[in-house]
């Protein structure tokens, strides 16, 4: 049926699998060619939004008219595309990423949080990531003030949904990056301790405790 087609990116006759398009775009940059996956990541981004928009215009997905009886597989093919587009972008924000080109990644990742939305599990763990890695980025560039802004995002999203112990260690690794950010490494160096003993296979908080404990000149706990 028409649903199952949707597994497959759907443009110009073309049955290749959208995660292998996806793949296949990325891998440039990984060979310092960022340019050229930018370059089809935009495609991309333009064929999943031209099939969300001849979805909603009661057209198929090739801009064909829609002859399915129902209109839930519609609904659920909007839905994929959307997901789609935003696969894309995750891409497109981690090539702007590994190109230090911080505050266009941000924009991306600050319209993916703002249109994330819901209740359920699924949508609060992604809202968290989106925000939590908003942190992050804003503390690679330098703003601290906009780290804490997302931090705090991320443990309002947690609170009000009552997810603190599926996300738990993302809290504790926010707070922990925000305190090396500050120099307060005593403070840092509690919440990676704390996150090894919740998962001694975690090498972030493993890698982050011995540096701050390097900084307190405390050399010989780092054998810890």
């Amino acid at each position: 049926g028409r649903a199952g087609r949707g597994v497959l990116l759907f443009i110009l006759g073309c049955l290749v699998p959208f995660a292998l398009r996806l793949l296949v775009a990325e891998l440039p940059m990984h060979l310092g060619k960022h340019q050229e996956t930018l370059d089809q990541l935009y495609r991309l981004l333009h064929v999943c939004q031209k099939v969300v928009d001849n979805l909603n215009g009661d057209l198929a997905e090739d801009g064909c008219d829609w002859t399915a009886t129902s209109d839930d597989e519609r609904e659920d093919l909007i839905a994929l595309w959307n997901e789609r587009k935003t696969q894309v972008s995750f891409s497109l924000g981690n090539c702007f990423v590994t190109m230090k080109e911080y505050r266009l990644a941000l924009s991306i990742f600050e319209g993916l949080a703002n249109e994330s939305g819901g209740s359920e599990a699924r949508g609060v763990v992604n809202k968290v990531s989106l925000y939590s890695g908003l942190g992050r980025l804003h503390l690679q560039s330098g703003n601290i003030e906009g780290a804490k802004l997302a931090f705090e995002k991320v443990e309002e999203t947690v609170a009000n949904e009552k997810m603190e112990e599926a996300t738990g260690a993302t809290v504790k690794m926010n707070r922990a990056f925000v305190c090396v950010s500050l120099g307060q490494y005593d403070k840092a160096a509690n919440y990676f301790r704390s996150l090894t003993k919740m998962d001694p296979t975690n090498a972030t908080a493993v890698n982050n405790l011995a540096v701050c404990l390097l900084y307190q000149g405390r050399l010989k706990d780092v054998c810890f």
